[in-house]
């Protein structure tokens, strides 16, 4: 076959590509085998027909590899072509089975043999590594004859291409460390300084210099800024945690020989204080007053005395003016800010006043939002035990207090109590960690609709700020409120007539419900049953305005809402007010691929953006980097089962403060730890 002479041509992947063109013979053969009145049946003819076409597809990307002007641009992009020759070898078993052959399609098709063939290739692009360079070098060459320098920096692109295929064979090689170079892509655009080439200047500043410029290995024409960094008042830590450093650190020097009232003040206008204008001695309380001005531009994102010029600004400071604090700033913090750019220097509080003003704030806020989103930061490269803990049930199915019977959901306190929705037993239990028993908080009266009962709870969250439950009671289509004090018998309905299923409150104490019936995500503030639609509301679809039975849901800070999208075996993204999603995970039809989903149910999204899933038809747990085409698994790899590296239908996920990952085992009525590493 023609395949089979091109393959010994190509110059890269030579390993998956013999390996495609083996089982083309091998389907070709069996299919020579068959009868001839068996290949006219109508139903198989078009399965020839689409057979010979994807033989065709596999020739012409085979062929892309023999082609001397562009094999290493083919490389250079897309290293092994994993995914590619994934799709294909699918399309070929999709067929062998289509034709009913007596062949071992198991055999022909293992999946060990696609891993090793993956890895072989991957090894040998490592070892032409100059070779591909210096290609991709030379092309460079003739379509960049024009640039000024180009031909002055040959070592530089060869660094620069070499450096960019090296990190893309080990997103390939090391799944771990595809999520570290994804969470790094996903939080900034990291180009080495050697991939730059600086040209023209085109601007300077105070801070920092422009120049026009050219990023060599995607052949784009850039500006750079050069960044004075000695100027900068700050520092960014490792998690971009960025600090300002100058106020409260320096000490003043009252000699006169050194500070005189005659000499013009030295500072930068928008941060001075009124007695720097007046042309008084500078003290500490002048800087507490600039650092009253960063925090407005904190808490405003907005740039002081945006287009004034200076004879303005500084008659505006001199009056006792200040710049407007926005209502949306809380008032403790507006407080603060305030009291910092006092006009009189005696009425502003020390930097270590402010300090603990700070804390005081933070420590507030921080328990007053903890509880709806419940996000934590999740290290880039983390990993997690692969032998769970049982951490509640485990016992068999039952109704004793150290049993659980199918539960759905489960919502993590900070303090690693843990609130389950024990689903059959139609009651809410709390586990507190280490117990061996867990503790009835609602419900346990029986399969009913009054209101100390439930029929089927599906999911459950803490409100912090009433100290409540709310649940979702889906038989009886209606979403009940339960106080956590002692001595509370039952719930109040927030909402009803609703086929609910999943649960999710924002920041602003917003509540999300999915509807499994009428597709849709509503929104609705507390105690008001009338609910906007955040997501789906266009019948039931695969369109990226559509849902088709939405379970469980997620809403991050900017409340964008994350949906498992379970019949349509996707996650979807709706940011604020849109009117369509995106997929962010799955939406490649059901199955096992690392691009595909199978029924997700519980979902989390860390602070990098990164996706968790729990998958009920695949007994796993992924995670997706933001943006990432395919996602890792991260509990679950052996399949479903009961050991305590395997989970049978996993519904509800949730992470604990410290990054550990709680699942619920739906079909094995437990819940599992899996602690981070």
């Amino acid at each position: 076959m023609v395949i089979q002479e091109t393959v010994k041509e190509v110059k890269a992947n030579q390993k998956q590509c013999k390996r495609l063109a083996e089982r083309i013979d091998a389907i070709t053969f069996a299919l020579k085998s068959m009868d001839d009145r068996a290949l006219c049946r109508l139903e198989l003819r078009k399965s020839l027909d689409n057979y010979r076409t994807c033989i065709q597809k596999c020739l012409e990307f085979v062929t892309q590899f023999k082609d001397e002007t562009s094999w290493f641009s083919k490389v250079f992009k897309n290293q092994n072509s994993k995914e590619k020759f994934e799709e294909l070898n699918l399309q070929l078993t999709q067929y062998a089975t289509d034709f009913n052959l007596s062949i071992n399609l198991k055999q022909i098709f293992d999946p060990k043999l696609d891993e090793n063939d993956q890895k072989t290739d991957l090894d040998a692009i490592q070892c032409k590594l100059d070779e591909i360079a210096s290609l991709m070098a030379q092309r460079q060459d003739e379509q960049l004859r024009h640039v000024k320098g180009i031909e002055e920096n040959i070592s530089q692109r060869l660094n620069s291409f070499k450096h960019h295929l090296q990190q893309n064979i080990m997103k390939r090689s090391d799944s771990h460390r595809a999520k570290d170079i994804a969470e790094e892509d996903s939080a900034f655009l990291h180009i080495p300084y050697y991939d730059l080439v600086r040209e023209q200047c085109i601007g300077q500043g105070g801070f920092a210099d422009v120049y026009r410029g050219r990023w060599l290995s995607q052949d784009h024409e850039v500006a750079i800024k050069v960044i004075r960094v000695q100027h900068l008042n700050e520092t960014n830590g490792k998690d971009f945690l960025v600090k300002v450093a100058d106020f409260g650190l320096a000490k003043i020097r009252y000699e006169t020989s050194c500070q005189s009232s005659i000499s013009h003040s030295v500072g930068t206008l928008i941060w001075k204080a009124p007695e720097l204008l007046r042309m008084e001695r500078h003290t500490e309380a002048s800087d507490v007053y600039a650092l009253g001005v960063v925090l407005w531009e904190l808490g405003t994102g907005c740039e002081p005395y945006a287009e004034a010029d200076d004879s303005t600004i500084s008659a505006f400071v001199l009056r006792g003016d200040r710049l407007n604090i926005p209502g949306t700033i809380p008032h403790s913090f507006a407080e603060m800010i305030s009291g910092a750019w006092a006009h009189e220097p005696q009425n502003r509080p020390t930097c270590q006043q402010l300090l603990s003003s700070m804390k005081e704030i933070s420590s507030t806020r921080s328990n007053e939002t903890s509880s709806p989103i419940g996000m934590c930061t999740i290290p880039a490269n983390a990993r997690w035990t692969q032998n769970g803990v049982t951490v509640a049930g485990g016992h068999e199915k039952g109704d004793d207090t150290n049993q659980l019977y199918r539960p759905w959901s489960i919502f993590v306190e900070s303090d690693q109590i843990l609130v389950i929705a024990d689903t059959i037993n139609n009651r809410i239990v709390q586990w507190k960690m280490g117990d061996t028993n867990g503790q009835v908080v609602a419900g346990g009266n029986g399969q009913g609709n009054r209101l100390n009962q439930f029929k089927l709870p599906s999911d459950v969250l803490i409100d912090k700020k009433t100290e409540s439950l709310i649940i979702c009671d889906k038989g009886n289509r209606r979403v009940l409120r339960w106080s956590r004090y002692s001595g509370t018998a039952q719930g109040e309905i927030l909402v009803d007539d609703i086929d609910g299923w999943g649960l999710a409150m924002d920041e602003q104490r917003y509540l999300y419900i999915s509807d499994t019936v009428k597709h849709e995500v509503k929104r609705y503030r507390i105690d008001d049953k009338n609910g906007t639609v955040v997501a789906g509301g266009h019948d039931k679809g695969d369109g990226l305005n559509q849902l088709n039975m939405p379970t469980y849901v997620f809403v991050d800070r900017q409340q964008a809402v994350y949906v498992s999208d379970s019949e349509n075996h996707r996650v979807m993204k709706w940011d604020k007010d849109a009117k369509e999603g995106v997929v962010v995970a799955g939406g490649q039809g059901e199955g096992k691929a690392f691009t595909q989903l199978s029924s997700p149910r519980g979902l989390f999204v860390d602070t990098w953006g990164t996706l968790y899933v729990a998958e009920w038809g695949n007994h796993r747990v992924m995670c997706w980097p933001k943006g990432a085409k395919q996602g890792i698994v991260i509990v679950g790899r052996n399949g479903g089962g009961k050991e305590p590296n395997q989970v049978n239908r996993p519904a509800g996920l949730s992470f604990d403060q410290h990054g550990n990952i709680y699942v619920v085992d739906w079909g094995n009525d437990r819940v599992q730890r899996f602690s981070i590493e």
